[in-house]
């Protein structure tokens, strides 16, 4: 492991005042490596999952489907302690995963005591992201798109 009293560095400030540094590059590559460490070996410790989940996994449910049922909750109670109705779970549950807006899918992540990552992973692709925005435009009560308001004519 690299101490940080190892690393030469130049300092000096940019004209707007924010405080810069300069280290050579192999400084600059140690510290990306032990970040990367540092993130690879968060993400592992999170996404140890229990074997019960893992066999719901792959049987194909969705992630929040298995986590609850882990955790020996039924639908309604886990909407209950997440606050929204037990059909947007079904909802949730039924569709791909990652399906319900953020804020939502983070309570469900923190009740159910699972990684948010396994419950709601980073769209990849653009198609991903663009469910993803349609999610988060949604009611957070019932997981349904807001509808604009009907002007009279």
């Amino acid at each position: 492991m690299v101490e940080s009293s190892k690393f030469e560095a130049q300092g000096f400030l940019a004209p707007d005042g924010t405080e810069m540094v300069i280290v050579p590059r192999k400084d600059w590559d140690a510290v990306c490596s032990l970040a990367e460490r540092a993130v690879a070996k968060i993400e592992e410790e999170a996404m140890n999952i229990p074997d019960d989940v893992e066999q719901h996994l792959n049987l194909g449910l969705n992630p929040v489907a298995a986590w609850r049922r882990h955790a020996g909750l039924t639908q309604a109670v886990l909407a209950d302690k997440v606050g929204i109705t037990q059909a947007a779970i079904a909802r949730i549950e039924s569709g791909p995963t990652g399906t319900g807006r953020d804020d939502t899918l983070t309570r469900i992540a923190k009740v159910l005591g699972a990684p948010l990552a396994h419950i709601n992973p980073p769209a990849k692709t653009p198609a991903e992201r663009i469910r993803k925005a349609i999610d988060n435009s949604a009611d957070a009560k019932t997981e349904r798109l807001f509808q604009p308001a009907s002007s009279r004519r």
